[in-house]
């Protein structure tokens, strides 16, 4: 008799990969199915690219499903009798006639603290926030919007150089590590949900336009920016201090990790402290160390300032 839990997995992006890999190692699981995103046009040639869990499922001899709407699919899930379905970062909703067909519920392991931050960006909404700490959450799910009790939080320290990137790889790591023996112990009847109580902040999708730098904010909060935003959407302004590439979009990739008491400048204005290349900020002022110039490559500020040093000076 095959004693092992019974799942389909629900998971799009790189995110959810560790924890559908740590899933399919471990004896005590059988993966029935994947259900992912469609299949979407990605670059400037719009190739149709599978979403990165189709590919590692495939790859694992797992079947793929990519309906539109989860509950396309109902009745196949309804017909393997899985005993969970384990959402991470799918990226669609799920209906309440799918939430009720698996045996002990759906689970989900959520990129934040619960329920401090609920929504889209919550990976990103601690560095913005200068937060100490963030964290996973696994949560069964319900009819709201990340609202479901919780089962387990594992946190993280947030170091002072903390990125989006480096923080996206953490919680994926945590998250895959913490989910396996929560639905043990879940299932054993081990674990009792805990009602989410306190007030929440709503953290929308990032959009593009999120990236760019209002200069008459704060240094802080532009460096948090920076740091949260990268490498997605990334952080940017408006180039327009010469003719041949006014108003051209210029890329901060990077600032350093330290704020300047600089108040001497307009908002915006490229200066140099040190030799090193400076913005002056609503208050206190940045270096920044890399940057890239629409149409142009990456560069150090060291490079950019040897073919551009006219910058200096230059509002933003």
């Amino acid at each position: 008799m095959d004693n092992k839990i019974k799942i389909i997995f629900l998971g799009s992006p790189e995110f959810a990969i560790p924890s559908l890999q740590n899933l399919i190692k471990d004896p005590r699981f059988k993966i029935l199915a994947v259900i992912t995103q469609p299949d979407k046009p990605v670059g400037r040639k719009m190739t149709l690219t599978p979403p990165p869990v189709k590919k590692f499922a495939l790859e694992n001899n797992i079947p793929v499903w990519q309906p539109e709407k989860v509950k396309e699919v109902a009745e196949k899930i309804s017909d393997l009798n899985p005993d969970f379905l384990v959402v991470v970062a799918y990226g669609k909703l799920v209906p309440k006639s799918v939430l009720t067909l698996p045996k002990y519920g759906c689970v989900n392991v959520h990129g934040s603290i619960l329920p401090l931050y609920r929504g889209s960006a919550v990976l990103q909404a601690p560095i913005l926030n200068g937060d100490n700490e963030s964290g996973v959450t696994i949560m069964l799910m319900d009819e709201g919007l990340d609202t479901g009790p919780i089962l387990k939080i594992a946190k993280v320290n947030l170091e002072k150089n903390e990125t989006g990137a480096i923080l996206h790889d953490k919680l994926s790591i945590l998250g895959a590590k913490t989910l396996p023996d929560i639905l043990i112990n879940f299932s054993q009847g081990k674990i009792i949900p805990e009602p989410q109580a306190r007030e929440t902040l709503y953290c929308p999708e990032i959009k593009k336009a999120d990236g760019k730098i209002d200069w008459n904010k704060p240094a802080i909060e532009i460096e948090r920016q920076a740091r949260a935003y990268y490498p997605w959407p990334g952080t940017f302004s408006i180039s327009n201090y010469q003719s041949s590439i006014i108003n051209k979009t210029l890329k901060i990739i990077s600032v350093e990790n330290k704020i300047f008491p600089i108040n001497k400048y307009k908002p915006g204005e490229v200066f140099l402290d040190n030799n090193k290349l400076a913005v002056q900020c609503g208050q206190d002022a940045l270096i920044i160390t890399k940057l890239q110039l629409e149409g142009g490559k990456p560069l150090s500020a060291e490079e950019f300032l040897r073919g551009h040093k006219d910058f200096i000076g230059t509002i933003l």
